[in-house]
């Protein structure tokens, strides 16, 4: 694979790192516009995409690499060079906020964790949209984990309600604020933490049906709260401070 002549961004390591050129049938996977393409042209230009792949972690990402007749500097000596401009896609971060690092979490059930992750790095690339969605999919999951997503409906005296058609108990969906309720009830999370759960689900309602973006900060601190909620769920009952074995107090 060729290599890329400059250090462009990756996504996975947060950093600028060296990329390949990726291959299909020994053919580099590339594609290029240039002003030899046109006729009656009287600008120079070279227009370059690639699919390439960080040499450290191997995420996979599209790159343009454009110059033209006026991209051109002085070096130390006085002399012309001409330089490339290199764009990538995932974009590097505009550094309006300083970046997340996900937290470590052992314990967390693995598709929990995935959208944790994934609501992280939208938020770190600006995409505060998507990061509010998945933090409202974030509470989701953990009812789901928990098995808290329908209902089992009763009568009135207490009997089971049933279908006519299939003859079985007529089941509820429920929505995710009942959920959220039955989350407190249940005891697996506190009377704040429900509060702080219903905005961030009326966050995520209002980012997915009126494509709103929320202020970064809050985003940052709801985020921050599901961090804490998720660790005091998953991993605190896991936690071993000390060795099971007690020491023996030394004789004095």
């Amino acid at each position: 694979m060729k290599n890329i002549s400059e250090k462009v961004y990756c996504r996975e390591c947060n950093k600028k790192t060296n990329h390949s050129i990726l291959e299909q049938d020994n053919s580099l996977m590339h594609f290029k516009v240039s002003s030899s393409d046109y006729k009656n042209v009287d600008f120079q230009f070279e227009d370059n995409y690639y699919i390439v792949k960080c040499n450290g972690c191997d995420s996979i990402s599209f790159l343009r690499e454009y110059d033209d007749e006026d991209q051109w500097e002085h070096d130390d000596d006085g002399e012309r060079y001409w330089y490339s401009t290199y764009t990538v896609y995932p974009e590097e971060p505009k550094n309006k906020h300083s970046l997340l690092s996900q937290k470590k979490m052992y314990n967390v059930p693995r598709f929990i964790k995935d959208i944790y992750e994934e609501a992280v790095k939208s938020y770190n690339v600006d995409s505060l949209i998507l990061c509010s969605v998945g933090l409202r999919m974030i509470i989701e999951a953990v009812c789901k984990e928990k098995g808290i997503d329908k209902e089992y409906l009763v009568n009135q005296d207490g009997t089971k309600k049933i279908d006519s058609a299939t003859g079985e108990q007529k089941v509820k969906n429920l929505g995710l604020q009942e959920k959220i309720e039955k989350l407190l009830i249940s005891g697996i999370i506190t009377e704040p933490q429900s509060m702080v759960l219903h905005q961030i689900r009326e966050m995520g309602n209002v980012s997915a049906h009126e494509i709103t973006r929320h202020d970064e900060h809050i985003l940052r601190r709801a985020i921050e709260i599901l961090e804490s909620l998720l660790f005091n769920i998953y991993e605190v009952s896991k936690l071993e401070l000390f060795n099971r074995k007690r020491l023996k107090p030394k004789s004095v």
